[in-house]
């Protein structure tokens, strides 16, 4: 029983606990009083400072000039903008949950892309048979291009067409097509073209007998997931807010901050003018935001994280082929048994007859 490897004692650290904090405390909100990196404020600062301007214009020559016909400008009642004020409040509550569904929708969508290509990288790394070197390269070769699907659709998504980038030339120029010596297509949809490049490799490797017939069905699932996951991006992109309704809704947004001194001199005074500020910033702001992430797949600090997530699955990736692509389980040491979570103990003299039975075999 000398010869029984057993695995070492784990070093016994105190588990440390993952603080997450939470954003929406008092703590951090204080914080982001003064923050301009992420906001709208840039977007909103003049327009706010002009219907600031206006509504000290108005309370200025109302408090000043004592004229009829600018007294008859000031009515009492603030029936009207509370109606208005109801109107708007619908109005910019759907454009806000219309722009915010669009932009959850492509996270997940994301999400689900970042899956499939996983489980694309594992299907071809560990269940493709390869029996020659050059079968080794074409599956180096389509991971490649798995690394070369997220780049490119993070480029595509953001109108930057072609394989003209330092993270998809690269892991495309083993194709005919795109080699360093030719002259490339004019390709504008790079994310299908790879698309029938993997599936030409799926296809060829179940020809050869290299994917077993159980995996065939999830891998092509995959691909095609992939696939719709893509188009999927396309719809949201292609398919923004209906120009009427946003037309209207910004001049509707207009008109009422226009005409709200002429609500609340009469009863608010000098008030009017802070009043009118903090109205405006305030709907503006949520108008702007509802714009801000109607597109989620751009260069703004408020879209997706398409930069990071794309440089995950890269280093992934490349991390997978850096490892064994037959991963034998036969040079698996013996597992550690813990005792503080199990009362099983393994029996070592079975463990002991495998080992001889493992080495006889090799």
């Amino acid at each position: 029983m000398s010869d029984l490897r057993r695995p070492a004692m784990p070093s016994r650290r105190p588990t440390a606990t993952l603080k997450v904090h939470n954003e929406s405390n008092y703590y951090h909100s204080i914080k982001n009083l003064a923050r301009f990196s992420g906001s709208v404020i840039p977007s909103i600062f003049i327009p706010t400072l002009l219907m600031t301007a206006w509504s000290a214009l108005w309370t200025a020559l109302y408090k000043t000039q004592k004229h009829t016909w600018l007294t008859n400008l000031f009515p009492s009642s603030v029936l009207l903008i509370t109606i208005v004020s109801v109107v708007m409040g619908l109005l910019l509550v759907f454009r806000n949950n219309t722009a915010y569904d669009r932009y959850w929708e492509g996270r997940r969508l994301l999400g689900t892309l970042e899956m499939q290509v996983r489980n694309l990288a594992r299907f071809f790394w560990i269940g493709v048979i390869t029996r020659d070197s050059h079968q080794v390269m074409e599956k180096r070769g389509a991971m490649n291009l798995l690394i070369a699907f997220m780049h490119s659709t993070k480029h595509y998504l953001r109108n930057e067409l072609g394989a003209d980038y330092d993270d998809v030339f690269p892991y495309v120029s083993h194709l005919p097509d795109f080699a360093p010596d030719v002259s490339p297509p004019q390709v504008k949809n790079m994310p299908m073209e790879i698309g029938f490049h993997l599936g030409g490799f799926i296809q060829k490797a179940r020809k050869n007998e290299q994917i077993d017939a159980s995996q065939i069905g999830c891998i092509t699932a995959s691909l095609s997931a992939c696939i719709d996951c893509f188009t999927g991006f396309e719809r949201i992109r292609d398919t923004p807010l209906p120009l009427a309704y946003s037309v209207h809704l910004k001049q509707t947004l207009i008109v009422y901050l226009l005409s709200l001194p002429f609500q609340l001199c009469a009863t608010n005074g000098w008030g009017t003018i802070p009043i009118q500020l903090v109205a405006s910033f305030t709907l503006m702001g949520l108008e702007a935001i509802g714009g801000e992430i109607e597109n989620p797949f751009g260069y703004d600090e408020n879209d997706l994280p398409m930069d990071v997530i794309c440089a995950m699955i890269h280093e992934e990736i490349t991390g997978m082929m850096d490892r064994p692509d037959k991963l034998d389980c036969t040079k698996w040491l013996d597992p550690w048994e813990d005792l503080t979570s199990t009362n099983a103990k393994l029996n070592e003299s079975a463990m002991f007859q495998a080992r001889i039975s493992v080495d006889h075999v090799k």
